[in-house]
């Protein structure tokens, strides 16, 4: 399960491998989800581990970046023996949409496989690059107020 993203069909993404640790420069993601048509940075933080702003800059523009905040699960945590974290774990992480945020939405990165659109704000006057679904603008955010031209 994951956040709403106008370039997910569904919360759901049928998950075809995942991968643990994957290095970017100085970094690590905790792991990297790989679907169908996309790949996930997975950011585990929580209060002595926070999201590091950096992070932006060091994992690439092709990966969208999903935060889960482990913080949200203490209670969960506490009522479950050890050798059951893994398991609870996996069944937060498929399950639950609680304490999963976008750092990087999927509409903001780059897939080469995906057409791509200039938008033109005609609220605000605002100019950005997306997908065809990234129908918002990313300044004043008004939805539908905006006209694309294809990116040549």
């Amino acid at each position: 399960m994951v956040p709403y993203a106008s370039l997910f069909e569904s919360r759901t993404l049928n998950i075809q491998d995942i991968e643990l640790d994957v290095e970017f420069d100085e970094y690590s993601a905790d792991f990297v989800v790989y679907s169908q048509d996309t790949q996930i940075a997975v950011i585990l933080t929580h209060e002595l581990r926070p999201f590091h702003g950096e992070l932006l800059t060091l994992i690439p523009r092709s990966y969208p970046i999903l935060e889960i905040q482990l913080n949200e699960f203490r209670c969960d945590f506490q009522n479950v023996e050890p050798h059951e974290y893994q398991q609870l774990l996996l069944r937060l992480f498929s399950e639950s949409l609680t304490a999963k945020r976008w750092r990087r939405t999927p509409e903001k990165c780059d897939f080469p496989s995906r057409e791509q659109f200039i938008y033109n704000c005609m609220g605000c006057g605002s100019r950005w690059q997306s997908h065809a679904l990234a129908h918002m603008c990313e300044v004043c955010q008004t939805p539908l107020l905006s006209m694309r031209d294809p990116v040549s």
